[in-house]
């Protein structure tokens, strides 16, 4: 079973990175945004992430959430560990989606095989 101390560390430090990749690190008034990007003529989020280099053996996936309301996701999309892949020696998981426009708001968190789920990850968004 995860250790959700672990898993919570694991998520605050994927987040980050996440952040960085998918909205260059804007700045926010939210205190649990992390950042926020404009796009133009481009309805493609794509969302990268490191996995974990904490041992998690039960770690079965991902959850991502979005939707126009920050914490209020009208989307949930699960991203399976076994579709995570290597890239440049480092293991990294994608999810991409194209939206209509308008700001969208973007949460990941982790599962185990048993159901446990960690808490949601800071917020990033994208303007569309």
């Amino acid at each position: 079973m995860i250790n959700k101390g672990n898993l919570n560390i694991f998520l605050s430090l994927l987040i980050i990175l996440l952040a960085l990749v998918s909205c260059n690190g804007g700045g926010s008034t939210d205190n649990n945004m992390v950042g926020c990007v404009s796009s133009t003529g481009d309805n493609t989020v794509t969302l990268i992430w490191n996995l974990s280099t904490i041992d998690i053996d039960d770690l079965a996936g991902y959850k991502v959430y979005y939707g126009k309301e920050s914490d209020n996701y009208s989307e949930i999309k699960k991203v399976d560990i076994a579709i995570c892949q290597v890239n440049e020696g480092i293991p990294k998981c994608t999810y991409t989606v194209n939206l209509s426009s308008g700001r969208w708001y973007f949460a990941v968190t982790a599962y185990d095989t048993f159901g446990n789920e960690s808490n949601y990850s800071n917020v990033v968004c994208k303007d569309i």
